[in-house]
């Protein structure tokens, strides 16, 4: 599944009532695209294994998704889940014999490490705040800004979202950035899953 794929950004951002598509983010959507051509042979991966969702992505249930794979297929506690070949999005929580539970990074609670910046050498603990949304705390002048491209800390070659707001907090000593996947939860069908055998650099 990882050969061939591409990441269409209109795809992955669709049109969202609730919120104003500004120039700001039309401009995101072509930076997406403008790293297909990069992104693609670097997550070409062997050893993958396919998985379809059987039940999540709801509005009610989005963060509670399950697989058709477990643990007779190879599946571990702690594999990551990826969509589209190039953005890892869940580790799987729980293992069961023929399907496995997963675990999103943008769960409400759930910690995850990631690295952003120019050089991708900026890293950080954050949390996720529910639906698609991952929120970190950060000191001023981080460097990080809106539109920044945000990857998974262990492995930077996987992309796990966009920066959409960066805003300084009252006490100026520190400034809180939205971290957003690049879809939507409830649009899944079809993921990958990989060991989490790669060490951060």
């Amino acid at each position: 599944m990882f050969e061939g794929a591409i990441l269409t950004p209109l795809k992955f951002f669709p049109k969202r009532s609730e919120r104003d598509l500004s120039n700001e983010m039309t401009l995101l959507y072509q930076k997406i695209s403008d790293l297909e051509s990069e992104l693609l042979p670097k997550n070409t991966t062997n050893g993958s294994i396919s998985a379809n969702v059987i039940f999540g992505g709801g509005y009610i249930f989005s963060d509670s998704i399950f697989l058709d794979k477990g643990a007779l297929d190879g599946i571990e506690v702690g594999d990551f889940v990826v969509y589209k070949s190039s953005i890892v999005f869940a580790k799987i929580e729980e293992v069961f014999p023929k399907y496995s539970k997963v675990s999103p990074f943008s769960r409400f609670g759930q910690e995850v490490s990631l690295r952003s910046g120019f050089e991708k050498n900026i890293l950080f603990k954050a949390e996720g705040k529910g639906g698609r949304e991952i929120s970190a705390l950060l000191p001023s002048g981080s460097g990080i800004n809106a539109g920044d491209m945000v990857y998974l800390a262990q492995s930077p070659r996987f992309l796990v979202g966009l920066v959409e707001v960066s805003k300084k907090k009252e006490s100026r000593d520190f400034e809180e950035i939205k971290v957003v996947l690049p879809f939507f939860l409830r649009s899944i069908s079809e993921v990958d899953i990989i060991k989490n055998n790669v060490q951060e650099r």
